[in-house]
């Protein structure tokens, strides 16, 4: 296009060039001068077009190109998106620990989206079917604070019938008076995103809001609502191994859960030369409180030795539901004085407490007996027959006491 006009101007001129001077002069409708400049005026004319059109193809060419650079951070961000819930994934199906698999969650969730706060809530259908608070990070309330959400509340159906992440502003208005809604709302969500099994939320992920203040996109609500899923599942695979291996009454561990991990500790011990050491117990005239109150009370009546067992005895410890009013705890990396010390301990506790029933106080008492290894053994069925039979020396010397195997009487 630019060279055209060029090459035209440039023939006429050759052309003039080869007439002899007075022909030229002759020639009244030809003006060598007059022809030159209408020939410049139309190649600056037809330069400028040509110009313009390059300008507009490179701004043309430089849209593109952003474009492009961002689809590719669009698709790069994707790609990490992917991998980073590939890692998370592995990691959660790593553990069954509901709080590991919490804190995950939260880490992901604030890493990731770059938000103040996160908290994730778990349904727990042994306490009045509600969304209960498993972890939280950077959302400020108080320790003794309810932090259970009715599950049948307007606010949670409402959530489970969209089945997608809403933010505040979608449901504020709505549920204003709903007491469980103004529970969470507590903790200054921005938004909810829902794990959904069978038309009910088993998960819910309280996200804060971003701390650049920008909105959360499709792509961040996409990623949250995968987290959500994958987290959820794990909570509710970790969920359901607890209640394969803890009593539902108690919530300690059940006996079969307790050997296996004494056989465990027992070959660890052994392979590194660590004492470790079992609590075998049993609760006095227990029966007698079955037949005169009756057995709910008497299920009353093992819930408190439990939680008091629970609280004398350390998280590394593993305290079992051995049998009907029989208890056992295993005490890694404990050797036989600790171990007594641990027994005296729950014994005068379990002693001291008192709880009302049929409006009498009843008073209730637990025999114990102690064994460790490698004092009374080095196999975990002998470790175990050793405790039993201590217990049932500590019932025949008079009850309410604690017998140590190998121990002077």
């Amino acid at each position: 296009g630019v060279t055209k006009p060029l090459n035209m101007m440039i023939k006429k001129l050759l052309s003039i060039e080869e007439k002899p001077a007075y022909e030229v002069l002759k020639d009244k409708n030809q003006n060598a001068f007059s022809l030159l400049s209408d020939m410049l005026n139309s190649f600056c004319n037809e330069f400028e077009r040509n110009k313009q059109e390059l300008k507009a193809y490179g701004e043309q060419m430089a849209l593109r190109a952003s474009m492009i650079r961002e689809l590719r951070q669009e698709f790069e961000k994707k790609v990490f998106d992917l991998f980073t819930l590939f890692d998370v994934a592995k990691e959660l199906n790593s553990t069954l620990n509901p709080e590991t698999i919490s804190q995950l969650i939260i880490l992901t969730c604030m890493g990731q989206m770059g938000v103040s706060s996160t908290a994730v809530f778990q349904l727990e259908e042994s306490l009045n079917y509600t969304l209960r608070i498993r972890g939280s990070r950077g959302m400020h309330f108080k320790p003794d604070e309810d932090l259970e959400i009715d599950a049948n509340s307007k606010f949670i159906k409402h959530l489970t019938s969209r089945a997608r992440a809403m933010t505040v502003q979608e449901v504020d208005q709505m549920f204003v008076n709903d007491p469980e809604y103004q529970k969470i709302l507590k903790l200054k969500p921005s938004l909810f995103v829902a794990f959904i099994d069978k038309n009910e939320t088993k998960v819910l992920l309280a996200v804060g809001r971003k701390i650049s203040g920008e909105f959360f996109t499709k792509d961040d609500i996409e990623f949250l609502s995968v987290l959500t899923n994958i987290g959820g599942l794990a909570l509710e695979n970790a969920k359901l191994y607890s209640m394969a291996i803890t009593d539902g009454l108690t919530k300690l561990y059940l006996q079969r859960y307790f050997v296996f991990k004494a056989e465990e500790e027992i070959k660890r011990a052994n392979r590194y030369s660590q004492p470790m050491s079992i609590l075998m117990m049993d609760l006095d005239n227990f029966k007698k409180i079955n037949d005169t109150y009756g057995h709910l009370d008497g299920n009353r009546v093992l819930v408190l030795v439990a939680d008091t067992i629970r609280k004398c005895t350390r998280e590394t410890d593993i305290p079992a539901r051995y049998g009907g009013e029989e208890f056992a705890v295993l005490m890694p990396m404990t050797d036989k004085n600790n171990a007594a010390i641990v027994a005296e301990r729950i014994r005068a506790s379990i002693q001291s407490k008192e709880i009302q029933l049929n409006d009498v106080t009843v008073k209730v008492t637990v025999s114990i007996g102690v064994a460790s290894l490698p004092d009374d053994g080095s196999a975990a069925n002998t470790i175990l027959n050793a405790a039993d039979d201590m217990l049932y020396q500590a019932k025949r010397s008079g009850k309410n006491q604690v017998s140590i195997a190998g121990a002077r009487t």
